[in-house]
């Protein structure tokens, strides 16, 4: 090949590789698709090992949504990855809502209460908010009344709701349902663009604190 057509080429394939480039920008953005945290927030991982957090509330019609595709998602997370989900304790309700994620945690009631109680919300039209309508529940789920006074009215349980609020404040949370990765990388559908795109992100992010 000629000198001319070896600056022809080289230029072709610096036009080619620019346009490729504005076609198929930088799939996910700090800023735009996620948020990188000044400051790490805590997690319980172990050496060697990643948390993902899921934020939710109860009465979020979104998070009901988006339960079941997380659940699925976390199960097939690699050995190094943990998830855990956290109450975010915005609003009246949202203390409340987070009282009950941990009263049924101290009970050791599991998935299965945890997919109930957002069924009696969404799909009942039960607010649950109330303590006695609370009460009523878990005692619904089998749990003796004097089992469920004891775990909700516990020092414990007001802990673990303190807790999951200086967390949410530490991931700067905003909304929900949202993922905070790593105690580094915190982001929602708003900025994803939807439930998958956000899992997708929390993948890339997952694989960037590994590096």
């Amino acid at each position: 090949m000629s000198r001319a057509g070896l600056i022809l080429a080289l230029a072709a394939g610096l036009i080619t590789a620019t346009v490729a480039n504005a076609q198929f920008p930088a799939r996910y953005v700090a800023g735009e698709h996620y948020t990188a945290l000044e400051a790490s927030a805590p997690t319980r991982a172990e050496a060697g090992q990643l948390e993902v957090i899921e934020f939710f509330v109860y009465g979020c019609s979104h998070c009901y949504e988006f339960d079941p595709m997380v659940t699925e998602w976390a199960s097939e997370l690699a050995d190094d990855v943990t998830f855990r989900r956290v109450p975010a304790t915005f609003g009246q309700a949202g203390p409340i809502y987070a009282r009950v994620f941990y009263t049924a945690k101290a009970l050791d009631l599991g998935q299965a209460f945890h997919e109930a109680f957002f069924d009696g919300i969404h799909q009942a039209g039960r607010r649950l908010v109330a303590t006695d309508d609370i009460r009523a529940f878990f005692v619904e789920q089998g749990v003796a009344g004097e089992a469920f006074d004891e775990a909700f009215n516990s020092e414990a349980v007001d802990e673990r709701v303190a807790n999951a609020t200086r967390l949410m404040r530490a991931y700067g949370v905003t909304a929900v349902p949202s993922l905070g990765v790593a105690g580094r990388f915190w982001t929602n559908p708003r900025q994803t663009g939807g439930y998958q795109p956000m899992l997708d992100t929390a993948d890339f992010l997952l694989d960037r604190a590994r590096d």
